[in-house]
């Protein structure tokens, strides 16, 4: 018996190359439910992190009065995913970890003491994408909101 509410896992029709360098129309890649209903495409991959077509269009869109001008979670994480590898004293909260992240997790929590720097990305109102810049040494809070 199968319930219509339950997620199924989306499947890639074609490859996305890891190290695509910038984004093109090219790499664009369909998730397709099993139903066959097409969700959105992928235009970059990175590790974990994947930018979708909106998203894409979300930052590149010159429309003068666009309200799809937004930085979502997926942008921030994607971003950021060419960053932290090449620094070992920043650490990153991903939405969904900065979203239920338990205080008494005691080997994350020393894990992020040993960061000098922390990026976050914030939720605003359930609006907006922001991003938190937590510096360790300085205790300086830097909040980047697109708006």
């Amino acid at each position: 018996m199968s319930n219509k509410n339950s997620r199924v896992a989306p499947t890639l029709l074609s490859p996305i190359p890891e190290e695509s360098g910038s984004i093109r129309q090219e790499y664009f890649s369909k998730i397709v439910l099993i139903s066959g209903e097409t969700i959105d495409y992928l235009v970059g991959k990175r590790e974990r992190f994947y930018v979708k077509h909106k998203d894409y269009l979300s930052l590149t869109d010159t429309t003068p009065d666009s309200e799809n001008k937004w930085l979502s979670d997926e942008i921030i994480s994607y971003i950021l995913s060419y960053v932290l590898p090449k620094s070992e004293k920043v650490g990153y909260f991903a939405a969904n970890i900065a979203h239920n992240y338990i205080t008494h997790d005691i080997p994350f929590s020393l894990e992020l003491s040993m960061k000098n720097t922390m990026i976050m990305a914030v939720h605003v109102n359930g609006d907006h994408w922001c991003v938190a810049i937590i510096n360790q040494i300085t205790k300086l809070t830097e909040f980047y909101d697109p708006f």
